[in-house]
């Protein structure tokens, strides 16, 4: 049966859900890359391993914006304390860097959700030994229990209130036009219409709080940021919630998860240990097990649909490479989609 591409593939829209509800918190341009349409097969990429940083070391040339944002997004997975990594990106973000701005967001959002899920119950934190234990109750990875308390368990409520509230950090640096930044914004906004529209037309109430500073966001302006950027991370979350970004698409099914394969072609770290593996395994650690994210992708969507969404995935990087943006239909209100 062809499923619904509508709502993220991931536990990333808890990420999102959590933004929109962040309340009482202090107050604390595109770049080019290779073309990739015919320098990478359709077919199954071997995979298990993250992407290779480009060599910079013994070289005079500065270092690109799309190296510097690889670089930021490495270390945030490669780290097991965010505490420490956030205190050193602090003074660079209150001085405006958008890449420390974008990453200290992801860090705190990250903490503020994930720490809660698995170390929170009924308003009391729990200790590690307690934690794992609920985890296990309820069939959740202890693995990703442990590296959670790993990283966020220095982060008290005093620490995360010294450094800030994550939507502002989010806000200033897609101002900025950190591409990243633009795309989780618009996905935010679009994901909020969604929730209400939900709730509307099942004749129920909506139980999400409406978030005013999405209310007149310019969804448009921010994907075509996001999407001209060429940024594989950008162009991810474009594929992971392509359904909302394109709500009348009858092919969503194999558009969505054709924008994946192409961020991963791309650079995105779509490897075994990725984030968006973990988050998706929370609740299946055993699907960890998949060799790459070609075959993660294969059983999301299904044998047969396999061979078109690889096709398309070929079509939409002849398109990016050849700065077809119309024809990509990411970015335009829906009445000017082609």
């Amino acid at each position: 049966m062809k499923r619904k591409w509508i709502i993220p593939l991931t536990i990333g829209v808890a990420v999102l859900v959590g933004v929109l509800l962040m309340r009482g918190w202090p107050q604390p341009g595109a770049t080019s890359a290779p073309p990739v349409s015919k320098a990478l097969p359709i077919l199954d990429q071997p995979s298990g391993a993250a992407v290779a940083l480009p060599a910079v070391s013994g070289s005079s040339a500065p270092e690109s914006d799309s190296e510097r944002r690889r670089r930021f997004r490495d270390r945030i997975g490669a780290s097991r304390d965010y505490f420490e990594l956030i205190r050193h990106w602090l003074p660079a973000a209150r001085a405006g860097d958008p890449e420390a701005e974008y990453s200290l967001f992801k860090a705190l959002a990250y903490c503020q959700t994930s720490y809660r899920a698995f170390f929170t119950r009924r308003g009391e934190s729990l200790t590690l030994s307690e934690g794992l234990q609920y985890a296990t109750r309820r069939h959740l990875s202890l693995d990703i229990a442990q590296e959670v308390y790993d990283r966020c368990h220095a982060l008290t409520p005093d620490a995360m209130a010294e450094f800030g509230n994550p939507a502002q950090w989010l806000d200033q640096s897609a101002a900025a036009g950190q591409p990243v930044a633009q795309a989780q914004i618009a996905t935010q906004a679009l994901l909020q219409k969604f929730l209400a529209r939900s709730a509307a037309e099942s004749g129920g109430s909506n139980p999400n709080e409406v978030d005013a500073r999405l209310q007149n966001t310019d969804v448009s302006n921010l994907l075509n940021g996001a999407l001209r950027s060429l940024d594989p991370d950008a162009l991810f979350i474009i594929g992971e919630y392509y359904g909302i970004i394109a709500p009348g698409d009858a092919d969503a099914d194999i558009n969505g998860p054709a924008w994946i394969l192409v961020a991963c072609q791309r650079g995105a770290d779509c490897s075994s240990t990725s984030e968006w593996v973990k988050s998706a395994c929370v609740y299946d650690p055993q699907c960890m097990s998949f060799v790459g994210y070609a075959d993660r992708l294969r059983n999301m969507t299904g044998d047969d649909a396999w061979p078109a969404v690889q096709l398309r995935a070929l079509e939409l990087n002849e398109m990016l490479d050849a700065g077809r943006w119309d024809e990509l239909g990411i970015g335009q209100p829906s009445a000017e989609r082609p």
